[in-house]
This record gives structure tokens, sequence and C-alpha cells, in this order.
């Protein structure tokens, strides 16, 4: 199917019900100077997602002293950066809850992935390069996008290039493309150019298999999501089959961004340990 003609399909589709919110909160996690009461207002005018957030909020895990009955509190209580993160990972989350099972691939599975890629993709934002790593939490949630626009619009060409996958993780956008003409990548890409996306989000969306495709002011985003992808199936949260991950290319990765090996294996439990935290939750 011709990308456009896709790109129109999803958007006459349920799947564009998110829209909005996912735009909102990201335009809010782009903006620094954004304020509590505007990422409020965004989740306010979705029902489900602001009584998904006040659930969680006055989960066991969270254990408030009285009930937190409205958003304000939240924020108050669990802080701006993490009710941000919550917001858009409860409504992204939405787009991976049908089952679908094809030779070992779950849309389950491709929900922790992307998890992984984000927690990965933050603390590397924050440890390696100092800064917040919200724009790079975002971009891990959303990298995939395209496999679950592929599993549902071109269900039985996607089960073929998962079929046809070699040894390596990294081999599904040349299996993908043999079959559709591009990959995951690219329709993530073009979804989020449609969708307003913010143009670094965009590019680390589209080129974290390729970062040195992204524009040059870009390039940092993509190749951290890149590297965090790996990072993600070295650890087994895969959506694939088994597969092996090709060291010599995460040794690459790595140098690309003059990250240590030493750094990574900080990182590692750190993330394991939020995943965790979040299935206690009930996020994953």
């Amino acid at each position: 199917m011709e990308l456009q003609r896709l790109l129109r399909t999803v958007n006459a589709s349920r799947m564009s019900s998110i829209r909005a919110v996912v735009v909102g909160i990201l335009k809010i996690i782009n903006d620094p100077r954004s304020t509590a009461r505007e990422l409020v207002d965004i989740i306010e005018t979705d029902p489900p997602l602001a009584a998904r957030v006040l659930q969680l909020v006055n989960s066991a895990f969270c254990a408030p002293r009285q009930k937190i009955a409205d958003l304000r509190q939240a924020v108050i209580f669990i802080g701006f950066e993490p009710l941000k993160e919550l917001a858009l990972s409860q409504t992204v989350c939405d787009l991976f809850q049908k089952p679908s099972e094809i030779a070992g691939y779950s849309r389950e599975a491709v929900w922790r992935h992307c998890v992984t890629v984000a927690h990965f993709a933050k603390l590397i934002y924050r440890r390696e390069y100092g800064l917040n790593g919200s724009q790079a939490y975002a971009a891990g949630l959303l990298h995939d996008i395209g496999i679950i626009v592929e599993d549902q619009f071109m269900h039985s060409q996607f089960a073929a290039a998962l079929n046809g996958l070699g040894r390596h993780a990294h081999d599904l956008p040349a299996a993908e493309t043999s079959i559709l003409g591009y990959h995951h990548g690219a329709i993530g890409m073009t979804l989020a150019v449609d969708w307003g996306f913010p143009a670094e989000l965009c590019q680390g969306i589209g080129y974290h298999h390729e970062p040195e495709s992204a524009a040059p002011e870009f390039r940092q985003l993509a190749a951290t999501i890149c590297l965090a992808n790996h990072c993600a199936h070295r650890i087994g949260e895969t959506y694939c089959p088994p597969q092996a991950v090709d060291a010599d290319d995460l040794a690459r990765r790595m140098e690309n961004l003059e990250i240590s090996a030493n750094a990574i294996d900080l990182i590692a439990p750190d993330v394991s340990q939020a995943l965790s935290a979040l299935a206690v939750k009930g996020i994953l």
C-alpha cells in the first residue's frame, strides 16, 4: 500500500482518536514554559484518560494517605514530570491493547519494548547529556508506532516480514522493505508529520534504525533511540522471536554517541527496576 493511502486509512480509523491528546501532551513536553495547569486541561478533555490517571495515582503502589480526587492534586502528589509521562503512556498504550499474535510477536510485547526504549532513552539523555529527557522518553514510547500500523492495516504482509526475519533484531526493516517497499520507521514518521509532532520527534521515530539519515540538528535524538532500541533487545524486551543483538553494531552506536559500555551497564538495572515498578502499577 502506498504510504499516503495508508495514512488516509489510519486517519479514517479509530486509531486517530488519540491524536489530539497525544499532540497536546507532546507540545507540553516540548515547551519548557508549559505549566501543570495546561497538562491538566488536556487530560480533562479525555475523561477515560483522566479516570485511569487518577486510578493509578490512588493505587496501592502510590499509596496516598488520602484519596486524590482531582488531577490538580495528582500533580502535587506525583509531580509535573511523572504526570507528563503517565498521561502520555496511558494515551499511547490504547494502541497496543488489541490481541495479535504472529510468529512470536504480540502487541503486548511491543508495548513492553517501547516502554523499555523510552526509559533507556530518557536515562541516556539525563546521565550522559545532562538534559531533561522528556523528549527522548516520548520518542522512545512512540518509535514503533509504525509496527502497530502494519499489524492493524497490513496484517498479512507484516506477518510475512516477521516470518522472513534473519538472525538479528535489526533485520526487521530489511524484511519489511523487501515486502512493502518501506519499513515501520518510515510509516511512523509519515504519521508523526501528518499529526503535527515536533520535527525532532518525527525524525527520532523515522530514523531510529538509521540515525545517520536524520537532519544534523536532530541526529542526537535519532541515534539515542537507535541505541536505546538495541539496549532493549539486549535485555530481552523484544517483540520478535528471540533475536541476537549484533555486538559490533551496538558498539558502533555507543561509539558514535561517545557513550561507554559501562554507562549502559549502569543504566540497564535502573530500567529493569522501572519496568518492575510499572508492572506493579498495572501499566505493563
